[in-house]
């Protein structure tokens, strides 16, 4: 997509991915009153991939039921990231705006991760056991997590930060504003990167 509003109601995912790449280049995605904006299917087998060069997914995931991952959920494979926004995705339980599973790996080189909120964990970005979270000179802000991991939130993944990556201005009502790491979480803070103004409740 390079130009244009994908603008649905699906009770699922307006773009599902099940062993294809998705690129986006421009316009705007909007699933308000569905699970996701962007899907896989969760065989760990499918090499799906996804490349973010410009443009925004926006207001997606519902406020009920049990959904991971409002704006991007990557199941399987590689979320490319190098542009754009995703900004005001709501992840019921966890990964507001990206969640990830299945090994995974999110390369975020640009771009904007802002405003997200996740019901329990990770309002900016959730990763699971196995996954690989890597950023540099992108912006990951004002995400919000009723739970933990304001911004970020690992559970045994690996995450880090380069260049001019930037986590600031999270808040989670837990603990960890900023990043959260649990079990075997690696996080890795290098170059100019910033993590700041983060704030929790505990």
């Amino acid at each position: 997509s390079q130009s244009g509003t994908l603008y649905g109601r699906s009770a699922s995912s307006l773009v599902y991915l099940d062993g294809g790449t998705f690129n986006l280049a421009g316009g705007v995605i909007e699933n308000s009153e569905g699970n996701h904006a962007v899907s896989s299917n969760a065989e760990k087998a499918r090499a799906n991939i996804i490349n973010m060069t410009g443009g925004a997914i926006l207001g997606s995931g519902v406020s009920s039921g049990t959904n991971r991952g409002g704006g991007v959920s990557l199941s399987s494979g590689t979320f490319n990231m190098t542009g754009g926004c995703i900004a005001g995705n709501t992840g019921v339980t966890t990964g507001g705006g990206v969640f990830l599973d299945g090994s995974a790996t999110a390369n975020i080189n640009g771009g904007v991760i802002a405003g997200n909120k996740g019901g329990v964990n990770g309002g900016g970005v959730y990763a699971s056991s196995g996954c690989t979270v890597n950023i540099k000179d992108a912006v990951i802000t004002g995400n919000t997590a009723e739970g933990h991991g304001g911004n970020i939130y690992g559970v045994s993944a690996a995450i880090t930060l380069d260049g001019g990556a930037s986590v600031a201005h999270g808040h989670a009502k837990g603990c960890g504003g900023g990043i959260y790491g649990w079990g075997s979480t690696s996080v890795l803070a290098k170059g100019n990167s910033l993590i700041y103004d983060n704030y929790a409740n505990n």
